[in-house]
């Protein structure tokens, strides 16, 4: 809730805006259009626009403008549904940069958040619409592949848990298909859906070792990866992490893909078998029990 609205309701301070930092300014018009640094984003996007030349001073007047938008009276019909979806993941991204700098204190760079809004917008693009051979549109699923698309690693992660023992796995692969990078380590997850994104946390952190630009990221966690394609706190006590993993996730090029459990399956060998192994980082192969590398080597390849 903006401070304008709290002002409203108990009489306080309205307060600054948490994305510009400017006075008196935590208020719905401000956020959504007067904002150096919405107005700069919107600047800098495809189409260029001066959003603080639109009314947009609530959030009905905001969702009306993205499903009928008028930028210079001319959008053809595919540029608009592109345009609306952008200004979808925009609002939505700058909501999570306020709420990130407002309960974390981390305030995000112009720089930084520009790179995370276009790499959420061309993820989103590419799920909602695909040329088919006849060159029209249609909705496609996640995709899935057997080796990483060109010019990126895929990497699977997986968590575990039995008898009170919390565990998570990671398994990075080239283009050719080749094991980039075994890791499993002993973790505390307060819920399955901790230790998934303890997981996915785990993986970004293995890419980056890696020196990765460009990477896929599967778990077979169809909640976690619904709330990292949409910046959405899958549980308020996992705010911390999840914000540390949202800075981790738009440090690079990544996009994460939900996979069934079946395609999964070598992350969660070798998070299984970190439950009842010494292990807190990577592992050299001869280090892993021959049955789980041979199942590990079998799977998802």
């Amino acid at each position: 809730m903006f401070g304008a609205r709290l002002s409203r309701i108990f009489g306080n301070v309205i307060g600054k805006c948490y994305l510009c930092n400017e006075e008196c300014e935590d208020s719905t018009s401000h956020f959504f259009s007067r904002c150096s640094i919405t107005r700069s984003l919107w600047l800098q996007s495809k189409w260029n626009v001066r959003v603080d030349m639109i009314p947009l001073s609530s959030g009905a007047e905001v969702v009306s403008w993205i499903l009928n938008p008028n930028v210079e009276g001319d959008i053809i019909s595919l540029d608009c549904k592109e345009f609306s979806l952008y200004a979808t993941v925009l609002y939505h991204s700058l909501w999570f940069f306020r709420n990130d700098a407002f309960h974390n204190n981390v305030q995000w760079t112009l720089t930084e958040m520009k790179k995370r809004i276009e790499n959420h917008f061309v993820g989103f693009w590419k799920v909602l619409v695909r040329p088919d051979a006849g060159g029209e549109e249609r909705a496609t699923v996640v995709p899935r592949w057997t080796l990483p698309r060109p010019g990126r690693i895929r990497i699977n992660v997986d968590f575990a848990t039995k008898d009170n023992i919390d565990a998570v796995g990671v398994v990075a692969r080239d283009e050719s298909g080749s094991i980039l990078a075994l890791f499993a380590s002993k973790v505390h997850a307060s819920s399955p859906i901790h230790g998934e994104l303890l997981a996915m946390s785990w993986g970004l952190k293995v890419g980056r070792h890696l020196g990765a630009t460009a990477a896929d990221i599967l778990s077979d966690c169809q909640v976690l990866v619904s709330a990292m394609s949409s910046s959405t706190l899958p549980h308020w006590k996992l705010w911390s992490l999840f914000g540390s993993v949202m800075r981790l996730y738009s440090s690079y090029d990544v996009v994460s893909y939900w996979i069934p459990r079946e395609s999964n399956k070598a992350a969660h060998f070798l998070a299984k078998w970190g439950l009842s192994h010494d292990c807190e980082g990577y592992l050299n192969f001869w280090e892993v029990s021959p049955h789980v590398l041979t199942n590990i080597m079998l799977f998802d390849k």
